[in-house]
């Protein structure tokens, strides 16, 4: 076979099956980084090639163009058979991600939201919904006490007390049946730092915080249907949720089509398209679902989600459990600290 070069001569109009297979020659040589080829049309009509990638990584060494025609490039990520995995969400997870069971020890069982920090404390939480961590405390109805033990899993999927207490219930925003509310949320505080998990089941970690815009599509990791996307549709909503013991009127709400989250769902972060948290799932029906906005559980708890230092909006934690903006702490973290290094070595 003779040798090809990349940024060879045009072929014919059929040319295109030998160019791709040559180029998949060509590529072999990235080994695993190197996913898969096919052709096809491309966003004005031409024809063009399109290589599969692991990773970036190796994207300045595929050429642009090859033959004549259109090289592009598409990241996959690590392909596997979509067996069931190993664990389910409803399942005992150490440490705790977001996007698993998690409940009070007298509910069934809803969803961690993601790890927080309070800002005037540097203290670590769970993020999640009062009905989910609080036993659904109203106003008029108290039902939960700071200390309560938090099970992961929940009950109904099999927690126990004691054995799979993973946290304690420490601050929450009251539901009323007599006035509106804001928020439906609840901070849990680990037992420990390493029994908790800085990142959000098969989404990773999270890259900040954002306001929510109408028509922005959004995604979540929850117990009950996993990761979902779809779009927010209002950002300031007054809406009536019928909870057990009476209808509670949540304000300044956000609202997002289904298919996006179902019963048990409760507490899931919801991310915009850059891993910005702008709210968490509180409640739904078979039409939309109900999102409390970050804004809200700042204002009322005065919390961020933990975030790796990418950019001068986040916040890093160190090895001794500080809390900082990440450009107040650039050579703190030139050794190579991370979020991860801090949650396994502090007790």
């Amino acid at each position: 076979m003779q040798f090809f070069s990349i940024g060879g001569a045009n072929l014919n109009n059929d040319g295109i099956s030998r160019a791709k297979a040559e180029l998949e020659e060509y590529l072999k040589q990235f080994g695993d980084a190197f996913v898969g080829i096919s052709t096809g049309v491309g966003e004005i009509g031409e024809k063009v090639i399109r290589v599969y990638v692991r990773d970036i990584s190796i994207s300045p060494k595929i050429p642009k163009r090859y033959a004549g025609y259109k090289v592009v490039v598409i990241p996959t990520g690590r392909i596997v058979p979509l067996m069931a995995t190993r664990k389910k969400r409803t399942d005992r997870w150490r440490p705790v991600p977001g996007g698993v069971s998690i409940g009070h020890k007298n509910v069934t069982a809803g969803t961690s939201g993601s790890l927080v920090v309070e800002k005037s404390t540097n203290s670590v939480y769970i993020l999640t919904c009062n009905h989910v961590a609080a036993n659904s405390d109203f106003v008029e109805i108290p039902r939960a006490r700071r200390g309560d033990h938090v099970l992961q899993p929940g009950p109904i999927d099999g927690g126990k007390l004691g054995a799979d207490t993973i946290g304690y219930l420490h601050k929450w925003s009251k539901l009323s049946l007599n006035k509106p509310v804001k928020l439906d949320a609840a901070l849990v505080k680990p037992t420990k730092l390493d029994i908790v998990d800085d990142k959000i089941l098969d989404i990773g970690v999270v890259g900040g915080i954002a306001k929510p815009r109408i028509g922005e599509k959004v995604i979540k990791s929850g117990r009950t249907t996993g990761v979902t996307v779809n779009y927010i549709t209002d950002v300031d909503a007054k809406i009536r949720v019928d909870y057990p013991d009476g209808t509670v009127t949540l304000e300044n709400q956000i609202v997002i089509g289904q298919p996006f989250a179902s019963g048990g769902d409760s507490g899931s972060l919801v991310l915009n398209k850059n891993k910005e948290a702008v709210g968490i799932v509180v409640a739904g029906s078979d039409k939309l679902v109900v999102a409390n906005p970050f804004s809200s559980i700042y204002s009322e708890f005065g919390v961020l989600p933990i975030t790796h230092p990418t950019n001068d909006n986040l916040y890093f934690i160190d090895s001794q459990n500080n809390i900082y903006k990440y450009l107040a702490v650039a050579s703190a973290i030139a050794g190579g600290i991370g979020l991860a290094y801090a949650l396994s070595t502090n007790r």
